[in-house]
């Protein structure tokens, strides 16, 4: 029996037409409850984006407990891969239950992300054969600005990972989402400095605020 994984809230905007005027609706994305079924959803959008952008996966097998959580067979030999979700730290309760309107720090966001990924370093600390993490996300407000990436993927690039590759994963609907290659990238982000923007902030605005009609009805 698997065990239950809770999951947040993220998906497209639709416009929906009503006998009240044009609203905005909310197409939640219907996450699996287990905590294998979610890695499983997420390993398929993951071969699905990858296959999109050009590469080929001739197979995929889920791996036991204790080994990384799938192997995927590749034209240039067999490659692990592991998972993890990107969550923001909270004091209390569930990080999931976020409904106002986000103003985050972009450093700090950055620092958040790059912990997530040196946990499961340290956690594996040294790895055999190349093994590829992917850090995905299930909730509106874990999205992350484009400068936060920029500035994980300097911190990574100056101290490497144990991964072979780094991808940070957000969907957009069912099928679609948004791959970024933390590591691996380009010498253009060894000369970016982070230090420029501590007090940057970006806005992350709530889904859950959008859901209004054009004539003004809540």
């Amino acid at each position: 029996m698997g065990k239950n994984k809770p999951t947040g809230n993220v998906g497209p905007i639709g416009i929906i037409n009503s006998k009240s005027g044009v609203i905005f609706g909310w197409e939640k994305i219907d996450f699996p409850k287990l905590k294998e079924q979610i890695e499983d959803y997420f390993c398929e959008r993951f071969i699905y984006s990858i296959k999109k952008n050009g590469a080929t996966c001739l197979r995929v097998e889920k791996n036991e407990q204790n080994d990384f959580d799938y192997t995927l067979t590749l034209p240039g030999g067999r490659v692990s891969l592991e998972l993890t979700e990107y969550t923001r730290p909270v004091e209390k309760g569930s990080p999931y239950i976020d409904k106002e309107n986000k103003i985050l720090n972009v450093y700090t966001e950055a620092e958040n992300i790059l912990k997530t990924i040196k946990n499961k370093c340290h956690h594996y600390n040294n790895v055999n054969g190349v093994v590829h993490l992917l850090v995905y996300v299930t909730h509106w407000s874990f999205s992350v600005a484009d400068i936060s990436i920029a500035i994980v993927k300097h911190w990574l690039m100056k101290e490497p990972p144990i991964f072979e590759n780094v991808f940070f994963y957000e969907p957009l609907d069912e099928n679609e989402g948004n791959l970024r290659v933390l590591y691996p990238s380009t010498a253009e982000y060894v000369l970016l400095n982070p230090e420029e923007y501590k007090e940057n902030t970006c806005i992350l605005f709530s889904p859950a605020k959008m859901m209004f009609s054009f004539n003004g009805e809540n």
